[in-house]
């Protein structure tokens, strides 16, 4: 089909205005989502990287009180220690304080008004406890990257002392040698349920949605988790296969143990769980800590995030389609002027051609 010089020179512009503008599209959606992810991965690190500084600055209070109590203790006479660690009790998160000789009795204890059950009372026994049992042993650890002291303690666990809605308490301990000359073990129980909700975990509202955050241990076969902002979680174990495709990537992350807790680095990655997109920022305990513990941040309602990208392709395309409008206008408007000089030229020309020199 013979198409008109006007046709020709429209297609022409068409394709010289369009096709720019149509990769400037493409490439500013692509910029614009990648960056939307950019800034929702930093803030999930932050977040988990928080997590464990509110983590690591609990275990550091605890553990300096029972080491630097462990020494008062060891200078003074065992009738007055009941008093001596009384006032400590009002401590943040803290169920009680107690002494017990190498046999496991309790030698003294806190008044009991902020504790339930009775293993703990003045001449109990609680040598079968298995934090005790750890204790007597020698296991002790750091509690601090500033200090070298160290302490006993233990990860979460269940027990009836705590009045909490879930009963998870972590232990600390410190043996010393009292005025005596016998052997004793200064214990905090700290309810852990009620200082992880309240103060370790990280509850965010931001742009990107609501973020959530947990404190887990990994395993061969899936992640304990000890505390949650979705609380229906806590205590309970979720299995390998919960996490479809990516469990590969939280083993790989499980693994990366850094040297401090300057170096804490979460890891940050988006996949897919049952059709739906995850957004989620994992980072681990220093490598100085005993036990593995992974610290979890994650967005609640990813849709959001989606949503925000669809809004943002669709500002761009609305934006480029005013400007292809505008091409095209100007195109035809720039075609019919050409069109129509090139056409007088034609005329011109076919006129000196059949001898009309007028």
């Amino acid at each position: 089909m013979d198409l008109s010089i006007k046709v020709k020179l429209l297609i022409i512009f068409i394709l010289i205005s369009v096709t720019p503008t149509a990769v400037a599209v493409l490439y500013a959606d692509q910029v614009d989502t990648n960056d939307i992810k950019t800034q929702l991965f930093g803030t999930l690190s932050g977040v988990s990287k928080l997590v464990g500084l509110n983590f690591f600055d609990y275990l550091e209070r605890n553990g300096r009180s029972v080491y630097s109590t462990a020494g008062v203790l060891s200078s003074e006479d065992p009738s007055l220690w009941s008093a001596l660690i009384e006032p400590l009790k009002i401590r943040e998160g803290v169920i009680l304080y107690l002494v017990a000789d190498s046999n496991g009795k309790v030698a003294a204890v806190t008044d009991p008004s902020k504790w339930a059950g009775t293993w703990a009372a003045i001449g109990s026994d609680i040598s079968g406890k298995a934090f005790f049992s750890e204790m007597k042993s020698g296991v002790e650890y750091r509690y601090s990257e500033s200090d070298q002291g160290k302490v006993y303690y233990s990860l979460p666990f269940n027990d009836s002392i705590s009045n909490s809605a879930k009963p998870l308490v972590v232990a600390f301990g410190k043996q010393f040698a009292g005025t005596d000359g016998k052997t004793y073990y200064l214990c905090l129980i700290s309810d852990w349920y009620s200082v992880a909700q309240g103060k370790i975990l990280v509850r965010l509202d931001s742009v990107f949605g609501e973020i959530g955050s947990n404190v887990f241990t990994p395993t061969e076969s899936g992640n304990q988790i000890w505390a949650d902002t979705n609380s229906g979680r806590v205590g309970t174990f979720l299995q390998a296969s919960a996490f479809g495709d990516a469990w590969s990537f939280y083993k790989s992350v499980s693994q990366k143990r850094p040297n401090s807790i300057a170096d804490l680095s979460p890891d940050t990655a988006e996949y897919t769980l049952n059709g739906q997109g995850r957004f989620v920022g994992v980072g681990m305990a220093p490598s100085w800590y005993p036990y593995s513990l992974g610290f979890f941040a994650y967005v609640t309602n990813p849709e959001r995030v989606y949503a925000m990208a669809s809004e943002s392709t669709k500002w761009n395309f609305t934006i480029a389609g005013g400007v292809i409008l505008g091409s095209l206008v100007l195109a035809f408007l720039a075609t019919r002027g050409i069109s129509s000089s090139v056409k007088k030229v034609s005329e011109d020309a076919k006129k000196i051609a059949s001898g009309d020199l007028r």
